[in-house]
């Protein structure tokens, strides 16, 4: 699975991560990034500001907003607007993310959102890589998943040394923190191919990736024997063990 050189296409993916508003908020006028004040949000740009090179903010009153603009706090929702008002909001933040130039180049957004204010926003950025690392989570399998991934993290990385990995306990730290996932990981096995041949690809990854990735490899260690030993010495798994130690680093 390695590919050649291991060079990728040459460009640099720039990452952003939308966080939706939450209905806790402070009672003034203050920086966006802390006028929301539940534990979702806090995890959330927390997290945000952990995978992403940029983020921002989705509120039902304002659209897109920067973590520093300065922001009165409201009452709106989009829970409650009708589906001709969310479409008139995904209209308009998706002109506001143009005039941001957030979608230039190889742009790939990180929904941190919920569905009512991620479903027609993104169908007007089809062509833009999007991520939805928390989909189909009640609220508190999201705070259990921000809550746990630092030592999950950290479980994974004790296998890894200055440029070696120790593979028995890599795969039984894999099983044993869910870096080992369930989804058809066969039928992703292009797409993982195009991590392992483009470095860049593995710099710009989200820990949903992450996981993705792993269960391919130690997947297929099973059916092929000496694969997980050829990402390492590719450097793909040290890679991807780099990508994690820059996530942790953030938190």
């Amino acid at each position: 699975m390695c590919g050649g050189d291991g060079v990728g296409g040459g460009w640099v993916v720039r990452t952003v991560a939308l966080v939706s508003c939450v209905k806790q908020k402070r009672g003034e006028a203050c920086r966006a990034e802390a006028l929301y004040t539940s534990a979702l949000f806090a995890k959330a740009s927390t997290y945000a500001r952990a995978v992403a090179d940029d983020w921002c903010i989705l509120s039902a009153k304002y659209g897109l907003v920067r973590p520093d603009a300065v922001i009165e706090p409201y009452e709106q929702t989009l829970n409650d607007a009708s589906a001709a008002e969310r479409r008139a909001w995904a209209d308009r933040v998706h002109g506001q993310m143009r005039e941001a130039r957030l979608l230039e180049g190889e742009a790939k957004l990180i929904w941190l959102a919920g569905a009512k204010y991620r479903a027609d926003l993104a169908k007007r950025l089809r062509g833009v890589v999007q991520v939805m690392p928390l989909e189909g989570k009640r609220i508190g399998e999201q705070l259990q998943w921000y809550t746990e991934l630092p030592r999950r993290i950290d479980g994974l990385l004790a296998t890894v040394g200055e440029g070696e990995v120790d593979l028995p306990r890599f795969v039984e730290a894999a099983y044993a923190h869910g870096w080992v996932t369930q989804f058809d990981w066969s039928a992703w096995q292009s797409e993982a191919e195009r991590f392992v041949e483009d470095p860049e690809l593995v710099r710009a990854a989200e820990v949903s990736e992450i996981e993705r990735l792993i269960t391919v490899h130690v997947r297929k260690e099973r059916f092929c024997d000496g694969h997980l030993g050829a990402m390492v010495g590719c450097g793909h798994l040290g890679a991807v063990s780099g990508r994690l130690a820059v996530i942790r680093a953030g938190w």
